[in-house]
């Protein structure tokens, strides 16, 4: 989403991929089930941009620039086929 105020503009992204499935690894061409995980990641980021149109100012030519934060939350669950020695994971993360 965004909002423009004249040449400058508000910035927002919302984005869940959270996928139902569980994932392995391949070995040798075959599913290897003890590797097996749920996992997913959600994040957000917000900002401000720049923008304005260059000579012959038409939409193609033009300049831009934008600042933005993002923060986000990457995560994984076990599975019935998941093997002793697969840790699940959740990491939080920020960047600017």
């Amino acid at each position: 989403m965004s909002k423009d105020y004249g040449k400058l503009e508000l910035l927002g992204h919302l984005d869940n991929d959270t996928g139902p499935f569980a994932t392995t690894e391949i070995v040798n061409g075959q599913e290897y089930k003890p590797s097996s995980i749920v996992s997913g990641s959600v994040s957000a980021w917000l900002g401000a941009g720049y923008r304005r149109f260059v000579a012959t100012f038409q939409a193609d030519n033009g300049f831009g620039t934008k600042l933005i934060a993002e923060g986000g939350y990457l995560y994984s669950n076990r599975t019935n086929d998941t093997g002793r020695g697969v840790q699940p994971f959740a990491t939080r993360r920020f960047t600017a």
